[in-house]
């Protein structure tokens, strides 16, 4: 399937999102210039359940960025390795010292989670009309939804990436690139959530200010470009999303309704 550009809008074709998380694997990230366009005119959407918080979020342009050990998939950003733990743990330790601090060596030792309490992720969906992100993460259609552009949050400093789905075994000699490991482990998900088609961006806590562990904190987020309502959304909190997007001089748009 070819890429095909039309008044600005564009058809994904089916290996754009591997070839994405190829490039972004890559110690020296170099996006052909046709991928990059897509890249940047790449629109995701946040799904919200439409709590105070969600709108108290969104009034102020924040995005939540939670502990990767909270996620719905228990394994999120784990991952199992063909070689023995005790070999990993050496190798991983020779290449950074400071996973010789217990925490680390705890974690190893149990089930690959060394990244998971150290991982922060925000999750988009990359369209308005997935079932499953609706029913799950917008409170079965009566939250909303939040379009962003992907240039736009790359503007600041937020880098999204599309997840790949399949095996996330790892080999100890992977970790001789230390960041190609490192975005294999914590951008890989099972291939049952394929239906998802997830982009997330990730953040170390030290990046984010926030202690080992602790449950997530909200992040300057670009200005939206469209906030869309569930089919089952309430008449108070399409009144109270409708005044938002006026503050915000944003579009509304009532799709499902």
């Amino acid at each position: 399937m070819r890429i095909c550009f039309e008044r600005g809008c564009f058809v994904v074709n089916i290996d754009f999102r591997e070839k994405l998380f190829e490039y972004v694997k890559s110690s020296s990230i170099n996006l052909t210039n046709e991928i990059s366009d897509m890249y940047l005119n790449k629109k995701l959407y946040k799904y919200r359940s439409g709590n105070i918080r969600d709108v108290d979020a969104l009034k102020n342009n924040k995005l939540w960025f939670g502990c990767a050990d909270n996620q719905d998939d228990i394994y999120d950003t784990t991952f199992k390795t063909k070689e023995d733990w005790e070999k990993l743990y050496d190798a991983i330790v020779a290449k950074e010292p400071k996973f010789k601090q217990g925490k680390y060596k705890e974690a190893m030792y149990t089930d690959g989670r060394i990244f998971q309490k150290d991982a922060y992720l925000c999750c988009f969906g990359e369209s308005t009309d997935n079932d499953d992100l609706w029913n799950k993460y917008a409170n079965e259609y009566k939250g909303f939804c939040i379009e962003y552009d992907c240039s736009s949050l790359i503007s600041k400093s937020l880098l999204p990436v599309p997840v790949h789905y399949g095996d996330n075994t790892i080999s100890i000699y992977e970790f001789r690139d230390k960041r190609a490991a490192i975005i294999k482990i914590c951008f890989t998900k099972q291939p049952q959530w394929d239906c998802q088609k997830e982009w997330r961006i990730m953040k170390w806590g030290k990046m984010l200010g926030i202690n080992y562990g602790e449950k997530g904190i909200l992040v300057d987020a670009p200005n939206p470009k469209k906030i869309i309502l569930g089919k089952c959304i309430s008449r108070d909190m399409k009144e109270l999303l409708m005044n938002v997007a006026k503050t915000l001089s944003v579009d509304v748009e009532e799709k499902y309704v």
